[in-house]
C-alpha cells in the first residue's frame, strides 16, 4: 500500500520536501527471499497534478527515510522526519502537467516491508504530484525477470560406473541431489535399472541381487517445479 499526504498535509511542508511511505507485502505482491535471485528493478511512479501551478519545477530526487513512526497527519517541516538515506534516484528536468515520472529505488527495495521515501528539489519552480487519493496515486512498481531453468544436480557416490557385480552380491547405492531453490533432495532420489526396472527411493539403498547382464543404473529427482535432474553409472 502506498501512503501520501493530501494537499494540505503537502502546503506544510514549505520548503519542498515531501514524504513518501511503501508497503510491500501484505496487500500487494510479496518479496520475501526470492527478491535477490530474481528481482530486475524497482521504480517509485509518481504523477504530475493537472492543475497549471502542478508543473514547471524539476522532478526532484528520491531518498530513503530511516525513520518509520511520523504521522501523515501530524507532520509539517517543523518535525518532518531526518533524511537519513542516500540518493536513490533524480530527475532534474523540468516536469510538465499529467506527466509519469519514474524513480529508480531498486537499491532500497530489499525483501517485504514498509519502506519511507523522501522526494526533495533545489528548483525554483514548483511541482506537485497527485495523492493517493487522485486518479492517478503514487504506485510502488517491482518488476521480476523469470528464474532460469536449472535442473536438480544428482551425484551418484556409489558404485563407480563399470564395477563388476556379482548375481549373489548386494549392491550399495548412494547418492545425493541438490536443487538451486528446493535445496537438498537426497531422500527423494528415485532409482532405476535398465534391466530390473525400478529398485526403489532415498540417498542410501542397498539392492538385494540384480539381474545378470550389463546394469545402467540410474539416479533422478524432481524439484517443485517439475523439473528432473538425473544421473547414471553402468555396472556389469
Amino acid at each position: 500500500m502506498l501512503k501520501r499526504r493530501d494537499k494540505r498535509e503537502a502546503d506544510a511542508l514549505t520548503q519542498g520536501d515531501e514524504l513518501e511511505r511503501v508497503r510491500v507485502g501484505r496487500e500487494g505482491a510479496h518479496i520475501g527471499d526470492r527478491l535477490k535471485p530474481v528481482r530486475a528493478w524497482a521504480r517509485l511512479q509518481l504523477f504530475v497534478g493537472s492543475s497549471r501551478t502542478a508543473s514547471g519545477g524539476a522532478a526532484g530526487a528520491v531518498r530513503l527515510i530511516s525513520n518509520n513512526t511520523w504521522s501523515e497527519a501530524t507532520t509539517t517541516y517543523m518535525n518532518r522526519p531526518t533524511i537519513s538515506g542516500a540518493l536513490l534516484g533524480a530527475l532534474s528536468t523540468p516536469v510538465v502537467q499529467g506527466q509519469r515520472v519514474d524513480f529508480r529505488v531498486g537499491a532500497a527495495v530489499t525483501r517485504d516491508g514498509t519502506y519511507n521515501f523522501a522526494l526533495t528539489s533545489v528548483s525554483a519552480d514548483a511541482v506537485k504530484y497527485q495523492s493517493r487519493e487522485a486518479g492517478s496515486p503514487p504506485r510502488l512498481v517491482v518488476t521480476f525477470r523469470p528464474l532460469p531453468s536449472r535442473l536438480p544436480q544428482v551425484t551418484i557416490t556409489a558404485p563407480a560406473t563399470g564395477t563388476p557385480v556379482f548375481d549373489d552380491d548386494t549392491v550399495a547405492l548412494a547418492a545425493t541431489a541438490v536443487d538451486a531453490h528446493d535445496g537438498v533432495l537426497t531422500r527423494a532420489v528415485a532409482w532405476r535399472s535398465s534391466l530390473d526396472g525400478a529398485l526403489g527411493t532415498g540417498g542410501a539403498l542397498n539392492v538385494l541381487h540384480l539381474s545378470r547382464g550389463t546394469h545402467l543404473l540410474t539416479a533422478s529427482v524432481k524439484n517443485r517445479a517439475g523439473l528432473v535432474g538425473t544421473a547414471a553409472v553402468t555396472v556389469t
